[in-house]
């Protein structure tokens, strides 16, 4: 046998695991109509944005075009892809807040979506010239899953090797469908994700009050409501805020706060995100929290008192729990809210302090 081509490195042994590709649907139109500038820019955001919580249960394999190619073995593909889909669109309303840009490519950035396509087996890799790329039969049925009958242009495609790893009710969702390639019959099932598309707009809206709210805290500060904000935003402060020992902010949609996320660590696999859905500076700020614990929606409201002090309202409002945990997670909440208020209180007064000159 002749030796391996030193531009050629194969990798023989066989993997088993998801195969799954996340495609932007409306790129090739996108990028036709519009300039390519503006178009190559908001295509690497959303890619970004995309990958990123896809690598929560996934490894990215490739990037090819406006495609996301991606394995793993966690049987998470499924809510890996829906939280994948609701991210993607969050940052795209986002980017349509954030920008008074008038070109077409910004203009045309709501008639982007997503689609996926899934399917369990075996691959292999090879490199060729420094690229890994994967290789084998179950790997040329996913590529060949882009081009399918499913009527609509954002959803999940997913053959019965991963429907039948799915719990009953899981699904139920998907609708039975079946493709014919040149590499045979394959039977899947796939869903519509109009339904995700609304509910990840109904969370960008999501704005609390005094009258909706699980609790409210008001603090006045000795500081107008642009220096309290600038200073609540700032990840130093945030940390703080938090009680976290660390904290990553991921930036927001167009270089601003929209859609911004403060990744919060609290030890070993525990982590909170404070992510930025309404960014009013220096009115408002509603954050949406989540991750491994309870969720909620907070509101700063700033009011000016005069022209060098602020009214600080906050109002929190639980979503996810009921009952006796609703109440201890009104009770964690207030404490650590009521704690950050008094500390945000502490470090304006300290950066608003006149620094003692040196002889």
């Amino acid at each position: 046998m002749p030796p391996t081509s030193p531009d050629r490195e194969s990798h023989p042994a066989q993997r088993e695991g998801y195969i799954a590709i996340a495609d932007i649907s409306g790129y090739t139109t996108f990028v036709a109509d519009t300039e390519i500038e503006h178009s190559r820019e908001i295509l690497a955001e959303l890619l970004e944005v995309t990958s990123r919580e896809l690598e929560r249960h996934l490894r990215l394999s490739r990037i090819q075009g406006d495609a996301l190619i991606c394995v793993g073995e966690e049987d998470e593909v499924i809510p890996c892809l829906e939280d994948a889909f609701l991210s993607f669109h969050r940052r795209v309303r986002a980017m349509v807040a954030a920008t008074t840009c008038p070109c077409n490519a910004c203009r045309s950035v709501p008639s982007l979506t997503l689609k996926f396509v899934a399917q369990y087996g075996t691959y292999s890799t090879v490199t060729v010239r420094g690229t890994v790329d994967l290789v084998g039969a179950d790997v040329n049925i996913a590529f060949r899953l882009l081009k399918n009958h499913v009527p609509s242009h954002e959803y999940i495609l997913a053959t019965n090797s991963v429907l039948d790893r799915l719990p009953a009710l899981a699904r139920e969702r998907f609708v039975p469908i079946s493709e014919d390639y040149d590499l045979g019959h394959v039977e899947a099932g796939y869903r519509d994700l109009h339904d995700l598309r609304e509910r990840a707009y109904q969370q960008l809206t999501q704005r609390v009050t005094p009258g909706d709210a699980d609790f409210t805290l008001t603090r006045t500060i000795d500081a107008p409501p642009a220096e309290v904000y600038a200073e609540i935003v700032r990840p130093s402060t945030m940390q703080r805020l938090a009680g976290a020992p660390n904290i990553t902010l991921k930036n927001g949609a167009r270089g601003t706060l929209a859609n911004a996320a403060y990744h919060c660590e609290h030890g070993a696999n525990r982590k909170t995100i404070f992510e930025v859905i309404r960014d009013d500076p220096p009115r408002e700020l509603t954050m949406w929290v989540y991750g491994d614990g309870p969720e909620a929606y907070t509101t700063y409201d700033f009011e000016p008192l005069g022209t060098d002090r602020t009214r600080l309202r906050l109002s929190l409002r639980i979503t996810n729990s009921k009952g006796l945990r609703r109440f201890i997670t009104r009770l964690v909440f207030r404490f650590f809210f009521t704690r950050g208020l008094r500390q945000l209180r502490a470090i304006v007064r300290a950066s608003r302090a006149p620094v003692a000159k040196t002889a």
